[in-house]
């Protein structure tokens, strides 16, 4: 069982996210468990299949896009804000 499922800790550290995070995750059906006892236990290809996610190319260009403009409008500001 070892090597076919995860511990909630075990994933936090995978996902580099807290064991909170992890049971949100699992609570709102975004991440795949089965609850024994007092314990979730997650399948390695849930864990595996959720790591894999990732964002479209044109998301990812209009992502960079945002970030771009909100540095070039607002970086002065979100700077002496930072030093605050």
């Amino acid at each position: 069982m070892a090597e076919n499922f995860f511990t909630t800790a075990q994933a936090a550290q995978k996902l580099n996210i807290s064991r909170v995070a992890v049971f949100k995750m699992i609570k709102s059906g975004r991440l795949q468990a089965a609850r024994t006892r007092r314990s979730y236990h997650i399948p390695r290809h849930a864990l595996e299949e959720f790591m894999g996610q990732s964002i479209s190319p044109a998301t990812a260009e209009w992502a960079m896009w945002v970030a771009e403009k909100i540095n070039r409008d607002y970086g002065s500001a979100l700077e002496r804000i930072a030093k605050e």
